[in-house]
């Protein structure tokens, strides 16, 4: 499901660099097989044709966004790519963020981090839940970003989920790395100097009331998942 260049048209022209993988050699090579037009290229044509909706969906709806964009500021062509190049430095930033986060949760996958957890069905629910908690807490902690939190703790723990040996509902392992992407808010943390800086509070007046916040949002959703998955484990 990859968006690959464009159609034939208005210049472009599709070249395939891709011999060692056959799907995208495969789409190219129908791309470049369109008839050449002078037309607008077809990309949302070659992306329903091999199934990808969704990139197809997206480009529809960034398309509808512009439009919307430029007839509400009614400005100047500069002003309005003024404003666009800020939303894609916002959007670039979290991207690099959710994709950096997936990444080491793969890595940390390969280096077998994974299979040391392989007989945890075994244990007991709230070990397992406290232990999802740690883990993203721990991630949390050390690089600053609760989504890479996140996302390397499901990285690592999605084989639970997914073997159909866990002794409770696989909500209660998400709710579990949520909570852990709660503490400990400090100086590697963006959302902290938000706070700290929107609420006038100096650095250790941040630490002094931001962090521990953090922690207990994150120890006060750990008890009550632990309470539901020990009384409802819904398996």
């Amino acid at each position: 499901h990859c968006l690959v260049w464009c159609g034939r048209g208005h210049g472009w022209e599709a070249r395939s660099e891709s011999a060692n993988l056959p799907d995208l050699h495969r789409i190219a090579t129908t791309i470049q097989n369109l008839p050449l037009t002078s037309a607008a290229p077809r990309v949302a044509v070659v992306c329903l044709q091999h199934g990808s909706r969704l990139a197809a969906e997206l480009l529809l709806s960034a398309g509808i966004a512009l439009a919307t964009v430029a007839w509400q500021k009614r400005t100047s062509l500069k002003e309005l790519g003024g404003s666009i190049e800020q939303s894609l430095a916002s959007g670039g930033v979290i991207i690099l963020i959710t994709a950096g986060g997936g990444a080491f949760g793969q890595v940390l996958q390969q280096t077998g981090v994974a299979g040391l957890i392989k007989d945890l069905p075994d244990a007991s629910p709230a070990l397992i839940v406290t232990l999802a908690f740690l883990i993203t807490a721990a991630v949390r902690t050390a690089q600053g970003s609760g989504t890479v939190a996140m996302i390397t703790a499901v990285g690592i723990l999605s084989g639970l989920a997914t073997s159909g040996n866990l002794p409770f509902h696989p909500v209660y392992l998400a709710l579990a790395i949520g909570c852990g992407s709660k503490p400990i808010a400090w100086m590697n943390d963006s959302g902290f100097w938000v706070i700290a800086k929107m609420s006038g509070m100096t650095e250790s007046e941040a630490l002094k009331y931001v962090t521990p916040m953090s922690c207990m949002m994150g120890l006060v959703g750990l008890i009550v998942v632990v309470i539901g998955v020990s009384v409802f484990p819904m398996a």
